[in-house]
């Protein structure tokens, strides 16, 4: 709603017919922002050299899930309940990256196909809950610095946080300096 000289202007009953269709635009639009970049990843790596491709796939997840913690913090909270909401989050964008995320993990491993919920749910929150729990995380850092003074586990980039996978460095925006 805009308020302008103390008059109310109902700008989302212009657009939306209720509040139901205003929730899922702004829902639909995250999952569109990673559907275009996850889609783009996959259109772009060269598929011979499967680690490399699942690497930057994981490094592009992660740096969305550090530039957009408002979806994971949505999925938990729309996860808590049965009802038509989380329906429609799940078969209108869960299940496509669902079924995208298995299609990759046949081709690509020896995932046993029973397993598929436990590995989409481990990349899914391990790679978006430092970031949606901010808070928490970096109450965490700061008492495990005050007990270790001076020694730092996470490696920095440009004075940035990083994320470490091998010898490889993904620089990661706004992160807790906490060791990953």
């Amino acid at each position: 709603m805009i308020f302008k000289q103390n008059q109310q202007f109902a700008t989302d009953s212009y657009y939306f017919k209720s509040k139901q269709e205003l929730w899922k635009a702004a829902a639909g639009r995250i999952f569109d922002q990673l559907r275009e970049i996850l889609e783009r990843l996959f259109e772009d790596i060269d598929a011979a050299d499967r680690r490399a491709r699942a690497r930057e796939i994981i490094r592009e997840y992660v740096r969305f899930a550090a530039a957009h913690p408002e979806l994971f913090r949505l999925m938990v909270e729309e996860g808590k309940q049965s009802d038509a909401r989380m329906r429609w989050l799940v078969d209108t964008h869960l299940k496509p990256f669902y079924e995208r995320f298995g299609q990759f993990a046949a081709n690509n491993s020896r995932v046993n196909r029973e397993f598929l919920p436990h590995g989409f749910y481990a990349l899914a929150g391990g790679a978006s809950m430092i970031f949606a729990i901010r808070p928490e995380c970096r109450r965490l850092d700061r008492s495990r610095s005050r007990r270790h003074k001076g020694r730092r586990n996470a490696r920095r980039v440009h004075g940035t946080p990083a994320l470490t996978m091998k010898r490889e460095v993904v620089t990661l925006p706004h992160s807790p300096s906490l060791p990953i």
